[in-house]
C-alpha cells in the first residue's frame, strides 16, 4: 500500500466525501454519503457523477488528497489502476454494455471511456485526482445493398466521444437512478468476486443484506472492502502481474 497522503483540503469536495465516509457498514448503510456511493475501501471511493455524461458515469477517487496524477506515489497509482479496472467491469455490467466480443456476456456491444484530467488546462475541475468511467452506447450499423456504415447511436461527435466529452446534465434524484446505482454495485461486487474470489477474503463486506434480500432497486449499503482485504487484493494483483 502507498504511504499516507497529505492532509485533507477543507475546501475540496472530494476530501469532504472521503473524510465523512468510512469502511464501517454501520456508517455507510443504509444512507451512505454521497447518496450514490458504490464502493468504499481504505484507499479509494467510487460514486456516481452528479453531472453525468451518460447514465452510469462514475468517479473513482483516492481518499488521500493529491492534486494531479503526477503527485500520486507509485504504490497508490498501482492500487488506483487495480480499482479502475474493477469499477469499469462493474459499470459495464450495471448498465448492460458489453465491450468487444466477450463470449457469454450479456448486453449490447458498446464501450466506455476512462478519462483522467490533470490541471485546469486539461479540463480538471476538482483539484483532487479522479478517474471518470463513462459507459457509451453501442454504435449503430446501417446496412444497404452496397454499403455498410457505422454511426454513433447518439448526437455526440466522434472527437468528443474519443476524448470522453459530451453534453452533461444533472443526475436525476429518482427511482431510475436508485435502480442504476444498485445494478452497478452488484456489477462491482461480481467483478471483485470473479477477479479475486471470496475464499481468500473472509472479512470482505459485500453488501450481503442487499443481495440476500434480492433488492432490484438496491441502494442498501455499497461494496465495502476492509484494510486487510484490500491488502490481500493488492498482493494478489502484484503476484499475478509478475507471473
Amino acid at each position: 500500500m502507498s504511504t499516507p497522503g497529505p492532509t485533507a483540503d477543507p475546501s475540496c469536495p472530494f476530501c469532504e466525501i472521503a473524510t465523512t465516509t468510512t469502511t464501517s457498514t454501520s456508517t455507510i448503510s443504509p444512507s451512505p454519503q454521497p447518496p450514490y456511493l458504490l464502493l468504499a475501501t481504505p484507499t479509494v471511493l467510487a460514486f456516481l457523477d452528479t453531472m453525468p455524461l451518460t447514465p452510469g458515469h462514475v468517479l473513482l477517487i483516492p481518499r488521500a488528497h493529491y492534486g494531479t496524477l503526477s503527485d500520486v506515489p507509485a504504490g497508490l497509482a498501482g492500487v488506483l489502476g487495480m480499482w479502475v479496472a474493477v469499477v469499469a467491469r462493474g459499470v459495464c455490467e450495471g448498465v448492460g454494455v458489453r465491450v468487444g466480443g466477450v463470449e457469454g456476456e450479456l448486453g449490447d456491444v458498446g464501450g466506455y471511456n476512462i478519462v483522467q484530467n490533470n490541471g485546469k488546462s486539461a479540463a480538471q475541475v476538482v483539484p483532487h485526482v479522479h478517474y471518470h468511467v463513462i459507459p457509451r452506447a453501442p454504435l449503430t450499423t446501417i446496412t444497404t445493398s452496397t454499403t455498410s456504415t457505422t454511426t454513433l447511436s447518439t448526437s455526440i461527435s466522434r472527437s468528443s466521444l474519443l476524448l470522453g466529452r459530451g453534453p452533461r446534465q444533472d443526475l436525476d434524484d429518482d427511482e431510475a437512478t436508485l435502480v442504476l446505482c444498485g445494478q452497478i454495485r452488484r456489477g462491482i461486487l461480481r467483478a471483485v468476486r470473479k477477479e479475486f474470489g471470496l475464499g481468500e477474503l473472509e472479512g470482505f463486506v459485500v453488501g450481503e443484506k442487499e443481495e440476500k434480500e434480492q433488492k432490484q432497486d438496491g441502494c442498501v449499503g455499497c461494496v465495502v472492502v476492509g484494510r486487510e482485504e484490500e491488502r490481500r487484493m493488492v498482493a494478489r494483483m502484484i503476484k499475478v502481474a509478475m507471473l
